[in-house]
């Protein structure tokens, strides 16, 4: 017999039959507070300085993980050439860096 469940199937006081739910959560409120007290936000800025260097040097992945934490996912995925360059990317890319060393 389920240990969340009385003799007649009733469930204990105390337990839900989302159980699973509440312990994700719980585990999920745990994993963040240990992220936030070993993470600084040096750790960020230096997290994200790499970031665009490497997306600024042609790493697809980077440029992608940049944008979308800068505007958030596209609602409609499209299909991009990695090759392209826009004109004046490179500066605006430049100057993102320089306001990151700033800080």
């Amino acid at each position: 017999m389920d240990s969340n469940r009385n003799a007649d199937g009733t469930l204990k006081k105390g337990h839900s039959l989302n159980v699973g739910a509440t312990y994700d959560n719980t585990k999920r409120k745990q994993v963040f507070a240990a992220l936030e007290k070993a993470v600084t936000l040096k750790d960020v800025r230096t997290i994200v300085k790499k970031a665009v260097t490497q997306a600024i040097d042609g790493d697809a992945a980077a440029r992608k993980f940049i944008f979308e934490y800068l505007l958030g996912k596209p609602v409609a995925l499209v299909e991009v050439d990695a090759t392209l360059k826009t004109p004046g990317i490179d500066q605006w890319w430049a100057e993102a860096l320089g306001r990151l060393e700033d800080e």
